[in-house]
């Protein structure tokens, strides 16, 4: 029973009632009343992508954004599907939709089929079923998405819906909802989590990095910020010389289950800024399964760190294995971006100094012209420190809320030994936390001593007139 009520999409639960401007609203919790988040979710994903993906248009066959495993699981042992390679949004949609159980039903037709006689084990090769399925993609689109919204089951599309939002809204979130071990009822279990970063790019102005995708009006999905201003020699980016860049990021993993033998994990990566190394591609993934040795298989949700071809079988562990080797590759992108923040802002406030701005001559244009740079890089600074202490708080602030409430408590056995990473990796992210509020400390501090110089002052009254 469970079986097929997994193998029917959600949106089939209203026939062909739905037209294509409604499924996005449907699928996010009804289309009785609007929400920030169905609308978010409806501005990414417009009308639109379900016809590319439905009618085969050339935009969702032209690049590789996903990867599928699907196999067995009774606990103990799996059987793997066929592997498919790198998939397209139109593949995706094509392999989602086709049945993840096989029914008797299925192996009577698969009889008829090949005109077998006999037993049903002659009815020709029917797939295995997919009781454990890993859904990887990278720089979630909208083609995509609408391939998991037209494919989800009822059960995948509750936890789906919080999943999408908090993605496209770039926030950070850790939360698991497990019953306890001897419940009879696992389907309501979900495990998740949401981490949100910054990636530090030097590249050509030509090179800038770009995320494709918009949510409608509102732009890129994730924002890129030149951060030239933050040296006293900013200038207007020139063609040969490299900037640095401040790109927006995400990695989100959800595992939804059934049971704990039938569960659904999805793994949505950004990678739009690593355009030369492509360390987190699907087509980098397979291109290393497909190695001649063939022993070991990297599993994209560990960014490579572990072995496909040795599946962790329980949900709970495969999720605090994911959590603890993407946890420490964004740690990683934290505690580089926040030592070379403190290397800029140290060497801008030592090489800037105030004093030499309250003399008689403050009128002179060029000390006008520094105090107002002087002023400026304060307010930018801030702003940007800013952002980082409230995207990077989110996280560690839902983590301590689950670690309060003794989620792990219990975790024994094979689960337990990566939690000593993920706690180690977190006391880090607190110290980087820290670090981000010294910076914007030192930069209220130079602020408050700016304010006081003569120059200072003239130059909010005085550079216009020049």
């Amino acid at each position: 029973m469970i079986c097929e009520v997994e193998n029917r999409p959600c949106l089939e639960l209203l026939g062909n009632t739905l037209s294509n401007t409604d499924v996005v609203q449907f699928f996010m919790g009804g289309y009785d009343r609007a929400t920030p988040q169905a609308d978010l979710v409806a501005s990414f994903c417009p009308p639109q992508a379900l016809e590319d993906l439905v009618s085969g248009s050339s935009c969702v066959k032209s690049e590789n954004i996903a990867l599928l495993d699907d196999r067995t699981n009774d606990g103990k042992t799996s059987v793997a599907r066929e592997e498919l390679g790198p998939l397209t949004p139109y593949d995706l949609h094509r392999e989602l939709s086709k049945k993840r159980f096989q029914s008797h039903n299925d192996l009577v037709q698969a009889k008829a089929l090949t005109g077998a006689f006999g037993s049903l084990e002659n009815a020709g090769p029917c797939p295995p079923d997919a009781d454990r399925r890993l859904i990887f993609i990278t720089d979630l689109n909208c083609w995509s998405m609408m391939a998991i919204i037209l494919t989800a089951s009822q059960s995948q599309a509750r936890a789906l819906r919080d999943c999408f939002y908090r993605h496209l809204a770039f926030r950070g979130f850790i939360g698991c909802l497990i019953p306890p071990l001897d419940a009879i009822d696992f389907r309501l279990a979900s495990l998740s989590f949401d981490l949100p970063f910054y990636s530090l790019v030097t590249a050509l102005p030509a090179n800038r990095p770009h995320d494709p995708r918009n949510l409608g009006t509102r732009g890129p999905l994730r924002r890129v910020t030149e951060l030239s201003f933050l040296s006293r020699e900013a200038t207007e980016p020139v063609r040969d010389v490299e900037v640095d860049y401040l790109c927006e990021a995400q990695v989100s993993v959800l595992i939804s289950g059934t049971n704990l033998q039938l569960w659904v994990a999805y793994c949505f990566v950004d990678t739009y800024f690593d355009s030369i190394y492509a360390t987190d591609s699907v087509e980098t993934y397979y291109s290393e399964r497909t190695d001649e040795t063939g022993n070991f298989y990297p599993d994209p949700f560990t960014g490579g760190q572990s072995d496909s071809n040795l599946p962790i079988l329980n949900p709970l562990e495969f999720f605090l294995q994911v959590l603890g080797f993407r946890l420490a590759q964004v740690c990683t992108e934290w505690v580089k971006l926040t030592v070379w923040l403190r290397l800029k802002v140290d060497h801008y406030i030592e090489t800037c100094p105030l004093t030499g701005f309250g003399v008689p001559l403050a009128r002179d244009l060029d000390v006008l012209l520094a105090a107002k740079q002087s002023r400026d890089w304060v307010s930018q600074t801030r702003m940007i420190l800013y952002s980082l202490s409230r995207t990077l708080s989110m996280v560690t602030d839902h983590w301590e809320s689950t670690k309060s409430a003794g989620v792990f408590n219990a975790v024994s056995g094979p689960a337990s030994r990566h939690l000593y990473s993920i706690y180690a990796n977190f006391k880090q992210l607190d110290g980087v936390l820290r670090d981000l509020e010294s910076l914007r400390g030192a930069c209220d501090e130079y602020d408050a001593r700016e304010a006081k110089t003569p120059s200072s002052k003239l130059a909010y009254l005085d550079l216009d007139l020049y």
